[in-house]
C-alpha cells in the first residue's frame, strides 16, 4: 500500500516539497511546548524600588506558537518517516533540525562529523533517502 493512499495530501508533493515539509516540521517542533515542564525554583528578594520598575507589564506576553496547519504537517511528516529505515530517519531529521533558525542552510560539515562520513557522501545519502520516500508515495 502506498503512502499516497493513506495520506492523500502527499500526492501533490515532489522531492523538493518533501525537503521543505521536513524543514517546516523541524521548525514547528522547536516552537511546540515541551512535553514535561521544568520546575523552576526562584526566589525574588523584596527591594525598594518604584512600583513600575518591580515587575513587567502583565499585558505583554510574547508566545510563538505554531498554527494548526503547521502542527498537522508536522504530524504528517512524523507518520511518513516510519516508512523508512532507522538510519534514513535519523539522517532526514538531523538534516532538518540542523537548519532551523539558520540562514546558511544545513550544517553539512557538523553533520558529517556526527555521522562519521564525508560531506558529499552525507548529501548523497540524504538525497537517496528523500527519493526513496518520494517513490513510496
Amino acid at each position: 500500500m502506498k503512502l499516497g493512499d493513506t495520506y492523500p495530501a502527499l500526492k501533490r508533493y515532489d522531492v523538493a516539497d518533501l525537503h521543505d515539509l521536513f524543514c517546516e516540521a523541524a521548525t514547528t517542533m522547536r516552537y511546540l511546548p515541551p512535553a514535561l515542564r521544568k520546575q523552576q525554583l526562584n526566589f525574588w528578594p523584596a527591594f525598594n524600588a518604584s512600583d513600575y520598575l518591580n515587575y513587567a507589564d502583565e499585558n505583554t506576553a510574547v508566545h510563538i506558537t505554531p498554527s494548526t496547519g503547521q502542527v498537522s504537517r508536522y504530524e504528517l511528516s512524523v507518520n511518513i518517516t516510519f516508512e523508512l529505515s532507522l538510519e534514513d530517519r535519523k539522517l532526514i531529521w538531523s538534516v532538518a533540525l540542523s537548519q532551523v533558525n539558520r540562514r546558511r542552510g544545513v550544517a553539512w560539515k557538523r553533520l558529517s562529523k556526527l555521522f562519521h562520513c564525508n560531506v558529499q557522501t552525507l548529501k548523497n545519502d540524504y538525497e537517496k533517502a528523500i527519493v526513496q520516500l518520494f517513490l513510496r508515495i
